[in-house]
């Protein structure tokens, strides 16, 4: 394991905000799974008994274990999963390559139903009116074009919405917005130039509100992953690790580059519990005939705030990563090195980091109200939230349909972040949101009850 820090105390000062730098976290333990063919994960997440879930392709397509990384169960469908996500019920819905793009499983990842859609999927996820919203590409003839399906609760089509963005595009990730409309990302072609960076925002109904394109000249921008952040913007990240943070109108508020002097491919970015990312990928190292997984941390400003890479003499890569429960973190990907085929599913588990001492004790610049965790959950979950001054705040929760469920707080506050635990033992399984105003700003988010 290689492990590189990054210090930079011009930025500390100028943005004057409370930071604490962090060592990269021990590895807790790591587990392969396959047969002798090759087998890899494309996604991970952890479901509400504390174990995981994971969709692939080769030996399984989804395998599900406990917190130790003890396999429970594998289903195989013979169909390589894109996307895996425990839905309300206890389920999971996936994206698949080939002719059948939607599965819906039950909680023992039996097949309840497939449909095929004719669109080739990158991913699919469940919205907050219990039905699912897909991401992909569209071909008509010899046209590739970025695609948007929305289905119901049964996986039936409601909306299809086609982009056309240059000569031919492909939505890599795409996610439900806290207004109840979508943000998408992808790479698309124009016929002078190479691959750019896409950022369509969109309403429910899946029409384009605005779309923008990030990208240099002449270099190959590809983007692999995108998520609304707690300031209502958004970042996305790809190719090189080439990480962009926008506004909530798409305009760039700063970039980023990570793995330097590296060729690398980032196909995963999360923000984290205390406001900053991880991004997870792989580098190609130049004259190497070998991959390395490759995870880098920053703050909520992209300043790196440690870079680590994984691999020995095979070919490692990492295609989703995830911040547990516990505070620490979980890779998936596939090896080369370790194992018992020529590619076996790779699971890496880390502990959260060692958090040295804080520099200085600044008052937070920002009103901001950051996502529950764990999420989903079952029973109780943390709310945080930020405020730059002392003010009179509510936290309310409503379920789907606007009723208020619950006021978890009315009192005033002083500056600085707080946490509130949600006990939800007495509320039945669904999607709710949880609304916080303090005077004139108002901020919103969703949460998922699984039980």
């Amino acid at each position: 394991m290689q492990v590189k820090f990054f210090y930079n105390l011009s930025i500390l000062l100028f943005f004057a905000f409370s930071f604490s730098y962090a060592q990269a976290p021990d590895t807790a333990w790591t587990k392969t799974y396959g047969d002798s063919g090759y087998d890899g994960a494309n996604c991970i997440q952890q479901t509400v008994d504390g174990g995981y879930i994971i969709g692939g392709g080769g030996f399984a397509t989804l395998i599900k274990i406990d917190a130790s990384g003890d396999l429970i169960w594998t289903k195989d469908y013979g169909l390589a999963a894109r996307s895996v996500q425990q839905t309300v019920d206890g389920g999971y819905i996936i994206a698949c390559d080939g002719l059948t793009s939607l599965i819906k499983t039950d909680e023992n990842g039996d097949s309840v139903w497939t449909r095929d859609y004719e669109i080739n999927p990158s991913c699919a996820y469940q919205t907050n009116d219990g039905g699912y919203i897909m991401a992909g590409s569209f071909v008509t003839g010899r046209d590739t074009h970025c695609c948007l399906l929305k289905t119901d609760l049964l996986g039936n089509a409601v909306w299809q919405q086609t982009y056309v963005i240059g000569e031919t595009g492909r939505i890599s990730s795409v996610q439900q917005t806290s207004d109840g409309g979508y943000i998408a990302a992808g790479l698309v072609h124009f016929p002078i130039g190479c691959w750019d960076y896409c950022l369509i925002k969109t309403d429910a109904s899946g029409d384009s509100t605005w779309v923008k394109i990030h990208g240099a000249p002449g270099e190959p921008d590809e983007v692999y992953a995108v998520a609304q952040t707690d300031d209502g913007g958004y970042i996305m990240t790809g190719f090189y690790f080439w990480t962009v943070k926008t506004d909530e109108y798409g305009d760039t508020l700063w970039t980023r580059h990570y793995a330097i002097g590296e060729v690398g491919y980032a196909y995963s970015i999360r923000q984290t519990n205390d406001g900053g990312f991880l991004l997870a990928g792989f580098i190609d190292p130049p004259f190497e005939d070998q991959g390395q997984l490759y995870i880098v941390k920053t703050d909520n400003y992209g300043n790196s705030m440690w870079e680590v890479e994984y691999g020995d003499r095979g070919r490692e890569q990492c295609y989703d990563a995830i911040q547990t429960n516990d505070g620490g973190y979980m890779a998936a990907g596939y090896t080369g090195s370790f194992g018992a085929g020529n590619h076996d599913v790779w699971i890496l588990k880390f502990e959260s980091e060692t958090s040295v001492p804080e520099i200085v004790g600044f008052a937070p610049n920002d009103f901001a109200l950051g996502n529950n965790y764990p999420n989903p959950f079952n029973s109780s979950t943390t709310i945080e939230f930020s405020l730059d001054k002392p003010q009179f705040v509510a936290l309310t929760v409503y379920d789907l349909l606007g009723r208020e469920i619950n006021t978890l707080l009315e009192a005033e506050k002083p500056s600085g972040t707080h946490r509130i635990f949600f006990d939800a033992s007495d509320l039945s399984s669904g999607v709710y949101f949880y609304r916080l105003q303090a005077g004139d700003l108002v901020a919103s988010k969703r949460m998922i009850l699984l039980k």
